[in-house]
């Protein structure tokens, strides 16, 4: 699965019946939207997340990232989420192998995550993911990128390249093995 090619930035925009405080149902209201109308038949939403908010009132525009924006008052809300699209067959197939995996013990999945973000999430300090960062990944067989501005993912990807191949191409040139 090559998350670079199904990771996109959508806009929606939400109109509230009348100027009220920005909450939570406001930005499930947003999540159903991008889930609604850019899910293609067999495929699913892997990820969702929200970069930011535009409060749009009268003549003024204020960006704000989600969470700063509750509380806001707003009547037209317009949001750029951050989405990765999978196949609905690998990710039926990545649940069945989660739940064989763990059948046994007594764990229970609470969520799945991108394993960039999850890098993410890990690694960086709150004024990092707030002010803005390039998190690269460089693993046994991928190398994972993100980048997380305002503490929600711009852009993630995965390259088919890791430190094994670069272990092999090192000991190529030197005529040595592993």
């Amino acid at each position: 699965m090559c998350i670079r090619d199904r990771f996109k930035c959508i806009r929606v925009f939400i109109k509230k019946e009348k100027k009220a405080p920005i909450d939570h149902n406001d930005l499930l209201a947003i999540k159903d939207e991008v889930q609604n109308t850019y899910n293609a038949p067999q495929t699913h939403i892997f990820f969702l997340g929200i970069q930011y908010l535009i409060i749009h009132n009268e003549d003024e525009q204020i960006k704000l990232p989600a969470n700063e924006a509750l509380g806001v008052e707003a009547q037209t809300i317009e949001a750029v989420v951050s989405a990765v699209k999978v196949n609905e067959r690998a990710i039926n197939t990545l649940r069945g192998m989660l739940r064989e995996m763990i059948k046994s013990t007594k764990l229970r999945v609470d969520g799945v995550c991108l394993q960039p973000i999850a890098s993410a999430s890990a690694t960086l300090t709150p004024t990092e993911a707030k002010n803005g960062t390039l998190l690269i990944d460089i693993g046994g067989g991928t190398t994972d990128v993100a980048i997380i501005k305002d503490n929600a993912p711009v852009f993630v990807g995965v390259i088919q390249l890791g430190g094994k191949t670069i272990t092999n191409d090192i000991a190529a040139v030197l005529h040595i093995t592993e």
